[in-house]
């Protein structure tokens, strides 16, 4: 079906592009953790992601209204240092989600996840309030491109304005409002 690894990795960024979530949630470890997933009834497309990229496979079964059944589908989701590895392989292709393919890449040159951190102290691990920052920032960023360009939530369709979206994300515990005033200075 495929010639080569990069005619796979083209196909699965487009796929990705159009099923995939990228996301970065909040983490007690590292303070945030990148995440990408997708969701699929047909599994061969999931089964490339992980023989691919790594990851984990699961199946679910998920209710569809408009047609009053239940289908069996399955979700893909990668974190940790083989994500990094995908996302450096699949970001020249994405189209759809290549600024939050960015957001994520750059989370990860901040917290440098594949680093062992297993000999710290629970002070040491702690982030600083600027390192906090940082990745709250592109925690917003991310929650921001995942909304504008979503089908389900775009400004103008809610009759939002963009602070008042990024005033309502809350990925900071309670620093939403300051950190997305920030983001909205910095875009």
């Amino acid at each position: 079906m495929f010639g080569s690894r990069q005619e796979v990795v083209i196909y699965l960024a487009g796929f990705l592009d159009g099923e995939g979530s990228f996301g970065i949630y909040e983490n007690r470890r590292s303070g945030f953790l990148p995440k990408v997933d997708a969701y699929q009834v047909n599994l061969r497309p999931i089964e490339l992601l992980q023989e691919t990229f790594g990851g984990s496979i699961a199946k679910d079964k998920k209710f569809y209204p408009s047609s009053y059944r239940k289908a069996i589908g399955y979700s893909w989701q990668i974190s940790g240092p083989a994500l990094y590895k995908a996302l450096l392989e699949l970001r020249p292709y994405l189209v759809v989600k290549a600024e939050q393919a960015d957001c994520l890449i750059e989370l990860f040159k901040l917290i440098e996840v594949w680093k062992p951190r297993k000999n710290l102290s629970n002070a040491e691990r702690r982030l600083s309030d600027e390192e906090y920052l940082e990745r709250s920032i592109l925690c917003v960023r991310c929650k921001n491109l995942n909304q504008n360009h979503g089908p389900a939530a775009t400004t103008e369709r809610e009759g939002l304005g963009e602070n008042q979206v990024s005033d309502s994300l809350d990925c900071t515990d309670g620093k939403g409002a300051e950190v997305a005033e920030m983001t909205t200075r910095l875009s």
